[in-house]
């Protein structure tokens, strides 16, 4: 079991698919553009997301003799743990209090949440 670099490809695109999905999701949601997206940490945190869906194809030992496997699991990663972050019991702290508009204050876990 080695290292497979078309798996490893095949879980980066599932991953990057994961985050165009989001992206579309606010497209629909509000025709603004986010103010935390003009941000390096935002992008460095979105490759990192992408990153991890080519990194679990590995763990799991996965080949590209089956591409829909990789690609899934690479699609899957971050969703996974944004499903994971959103149901993330809440720290209270001035930090994840609403602000004056209702909304959510930027933090690590709303990201990964995607609020």
């Amino acid at each position: 079991m080695g290292f497979d670099l078309g798996a490893f490809g095949l879980g980066l695109l599932g991953g990057g698919l994961a985050e165009f999905m989001k992206w579309y999701q606010l497209r629909e949601e509000s025709p603004n553009w986010p103010v935390y997206a003009k941000t390096k940490g935002y992008w460095v945190l979105t490759g990192l997301m992408i990153l991890i869906g080519g990194f679990f194809t590995t763990f799991y030992g996965l080949d590209t003799s089956q591409p829909l496997l990789p690609l899934n699991v690479g699609l899957s990663a971050p969703l996974i743990l944004k499903g994971l972050a959103a149901n993330a019991p809440a720290l209270v702290s001035s930090r994840n209090l609403p602000d004056d508009e209702g909304r959510s204050k930027p933090s690590l876990m709303n990201f990964l949440a995607g609020k």
